[in-house]
Order: structure tokens, then sequence, then C-alpha cells
């Protein structure tokens, strides 16, 4: 089975040295928006100031496959608070 990387970062790197083997991309994909909700659940300050949050998806290679980015856009009624 292919093992894949999930890197976390929010203006700093987290890389994930252990992977997890998933049996295709798909998998992959999952694992990485229930990781993105899971890590945002556990700390949502995780999406402070301008920051967004990333996990970032490498295969074995370290190649970059995709990236889940979340982030906040504040409306305009926002500037009115």
């Amino acid at each position: 089975m292919p093992r894949y990387f999930f890197d976390a970062a929010n203006g700093s790197c987290h890389s994930d040295l252990e992977g997890a083997e998933l049996a295709s991309t798909a998998e992959a994909r999952s694992y990485a928006i229930r990781y993105a909700g899971q890590s945002l659940s556990d700390d949502p300050a995780l999406l402070g100031g301008e920051e967004d949050f990333r996990v970032e998806v490498r295969d074995s290679e370290r190649l970059l496959l995709f990236t889940v980015t979340t982030f906040v856009t504040e409306a305009p009624a926002m500037m009115r608070a």
C-alpha cells in the first residue's frame, strides 16, 4: 500500500515523519480532510489572525499531491463591529 504524509502548516510547518499507509489518493484526501477538521476542533486558534491552516499531502517521495486549505473570511458586516 502507498504511504502518504500529511504536513500541517499555519505560518509554521509541522512535518509528518511517519505518514500513513492508505489504499489510494481518494483515501488520502478523506484522511487529510478529517485530519484538518480534528486539528481545528482540538485547537481553533490554528486559524488565528491572517493565517490559513493547510494540510499538505505528499507521496512516499515527498512529492506534493494536493492541499486542504481552511481560512476565515470576514464579511463586510464585521467591519461595523
